[in-house]
């Protein structure tokens, strides 16, 4: 069985879009590139612009269950991996930005509250 491990993040979209398919292509000794597997959503997942929802991401884990006829040797391209240490960075920063978030919204809140008059 291999887990493989998928991090979505709108890091730089600019628009924001459904998501319904996630694909895995492979390397075949014969035929080159091609669609290995292809994971439909019965629903599709909105995924924000960068400027609706900053700091957004989504994760998944797609189970892998060969035969055991065919080895099967699995190579990733780490590009587009991150270190367990940078995604606790990211992770602390984006709790971070909430919670400035929330206490901004605090004194928003307080503030629009100096102007009421308050009657018994």
């Amino acid at each position: 069985m291999i887990v493989l491990p998928v991090l979505l993040e709108n890091t730089s979209l600019e628009e924001s879009y459904s998501l319904w398919q996630i694909g895995f292509n492979a390397e075949d000794p014969e035929e080159g590139e091609i669609l290995y597997c292809l994971s439909q959503a019965a629903e599709a997942k909105n995924i924000p612009s960068v400027s609706e929802s900053p700091g957004f991401y989504i994760t998944w884990d797609f189970y892998f269950k060969s035969s055991g006829n065919v080895p099967i040797e699995v190579g990733i391209n780490s590009s587009g991996l991150v270190s367990i240490e940078k995604y606790q960075i990211h992770t602390e920063a984006i709790k971070k930005m909430q919670d400035s978030l929330t206490d901004c919204l605090a004194v928003t809140q307080n503030l629009s509250d100096v102007g009421n008059l308050y009657t018994d």
